[in-house]
């Protein structure tokens, strides 16, 4: 699925290394992205709390606080839980690897990296967010809309049970006087029941003819 929007994107980098930090800046800002750079892992929280990225890239090896421990602290955050982080190690033993998506990362990417491999990631990462998230804003939609169904059709329930039950009263006063009605009245007055039919009749048909229509559901699509 391609976006409009990638561009626009924050993604938050934290690495100890300088070097690491204004090399990976150059190449996400080059790729057309917003970069907030972050040389330890407390920097990195203070940024989190301040401005929520769509993607962090984050090492592994660093002192005080690892990238593991990073990953763990942003994946308890409320707001941190659907932002994807991605690794950067030199690491390559499946044990770190393991331990990197236990703590919660979605990916890896290897030093010394390759440009290509690691725009190619994070945009792949970037895009799967979005998808969820426009499943999750369709979904909460379809939920709204599956709320207004059923009290549009509670209230239209109770309006064809009122105008049934009125066309039963009318049809039971029209039994009791047809004895002393003329035929003009009585026609008259049967003919204004059969007016009464042909309303709820009409009303049930549309309800029915609805029933046919695409829901709303089956017209969301997912640009690609």
């Amino acid at each position: 699925m391609q976006s409009d929007n990638l561009g626009e994107s924050l993604i938050l980098i934290v690495d100890d290394q300088p070097q690491n930090l204004q090399m990976l800046s150059t190449t996400l800002r080059e790729a057309g992205y917003h970069v907030a750079a972050a040389n330890s892992g407390e920097a990195a929280l203070r940024i989190f709390d301040r401005r929520l990225p769509a993607l962090v890239l984050c090492d592994v090896v660093m002192p005080e606080m690892d990238g593991y421990e990073v990953c763990r602290r942003l994946k308890a955050l409320p707001q941190g839980r659907d932002i994807p982080l991605v690794f950067l190690t030199a690491r390559t033993d499946s044990q770190a690897i393991l331990q990197g998506f236990e703590c919660g990362a979605v990916d890896y990417v290897t030093k010394p990296f390759n440009t290509g491999e690691l725009l190619s990631r994070v945009r792949t990462q970037i895009e799967l967010r979005q998808a969820r998230q426009l499943i999750l804003d369709y979904a909460r939609r379809m939920e709204a809309l599956a709320r207004h169904q059923d009290e549009l059709l509670r209230q239209t329930s109770t309006e064809l049970k009122d105008s049934l039950t009125a066309v039963l009263e009318q049809l039971s006063e029209l039994e009791a006087r047809s004895i002393s009605l003329s035929p003009a009245e009585t026609k008259a007055a049967l003919q204004l029941v059969q007016g009464r039919i042909r309303q709820v009749l009409d009303r049930i048909e549309s309800l029915l003819s609805q029933e046919h229509k695409p829901h709303v559901a089956e017209n969301l699509v997912l640009e690609s």
